[in-house]
């Protein structure tokens, strides 16, 4: 699955870009999930939540991570931009911080274009799923939920 997911390229952006209520939408590569969230956060003026159970992985990625496989570039990622995001040491948080070379896409939907984006996402064969939301930055944010940037 993981030779196949980096051999697929992002082709599908280009009809995504196209679509109503796409407002934003980059390929996750050397600054991992939670690097280029926080850049679409910070371009935007938004804060975003994110919920880790949410976020798919290759089959085996908790047992390596439990046997200290974590790329150092998950680590220094942190330490670039970690001032910005509340995300708990330990799994997760390597996992947001993730650096890909052939990452997918994270794409910021509106609600209430959402199930016309996945289905489009479906006929094309591509994996997807919401793992999270953008707020603007006078919501409130739930308690124990990932936030990717908050305003100061």
């Amino acid at each position: 699955a993981a030779v196949r997911s980096m051999q697929t390229l992002n082709a599908i952006g280009a009809t995504l870009s196209a679509m109503p209520g796409v407002h934003a939408m980059t390929d996750v590569t050397g600054f991992g999930l939670m690097g280029h969230l926080l850049e679409m956060c910070q371009g935007s003026g938004t804060q975003a939540e994110v919920s880790g159970e949410e976020v798919q992985t290759f089959e085996g990625v908790p047992d390596y991570h439990g046997q200290g496989m974590v790329p150092g570039g998950a680590r220094r990622n942190f330490v670039s931009y970690g001032a910005h995001v509340d995300v708990p040491e330990g799994y997760l948080r390597d996992l947001l911080c993730d650096p890909q070379t052939s990452g997918g896409l994270l794409v910021s939907v509106c609600p209430d274009h959402a199930d016309e984006v996945a289905k489009v996402l479906a006929d094309a064969g591509c994996p997807h799923r919401p793992v999270g939301r953008m707020l603007r930055e006078d919501e409130s944010l739930k308690e124990g939920v990932t936030v990717a940037y908050r305003p100061s």
